[in-house]
């Protein structure tokens, strides 16, 4: 069975329920680049959200997708990563396996670069 549902934006729903999130928790399989283009706004804004990415690189790379995408769209914005041990992961080192668990944190104060 089919059964239609309401899609939003995480943007879209802070907006709409009038809240802003201190932590996001995505986890997609492979679709963690869109879900992170609808969410720029929170990512954007102060206090930044935590972020517990688990970014699936091999999902992605299957369709031809840019396994980078959702590690770019965090790190334009100013974001660093670690691992759940505390670790610091590198842009590169988060686009190398298949699938890896990051937490992206960010300064407050504005982001460091802006996408189109």
């Amino acid at each position: 069975d089919l059964v239609r549902v309401r899609s939003v934006t995480v943007d879209g729903l802070a907006e709409e329920l009038g809240v802003r999130p201190t932590h996001l928790k995505i986890d997609v399989e492979g679709a963690e680049a869109g879900v992170l283009r609808g969410a720029r706004g929170i990512l954007a804004g102060d206090p930044p959200p935590l972020v517990f990415l688990g970014v699936h690189n091999g999902m992605t790379r299957r369709p031809g997708g840019d396994p980078g995408a959702a590690v770019l769209e965090l790190t334009a914005l100013g974001y660093r990563f670690t691992g759940p041990d505390g670790a610091v992961v590198t842009p590169e080192a988060a686009i190398e396996p298949a699938m890896v668990r990051v937490i992206a944190r960010r300064a407050s104060g504005g982001t460091q670069a802006h996408l189109p």
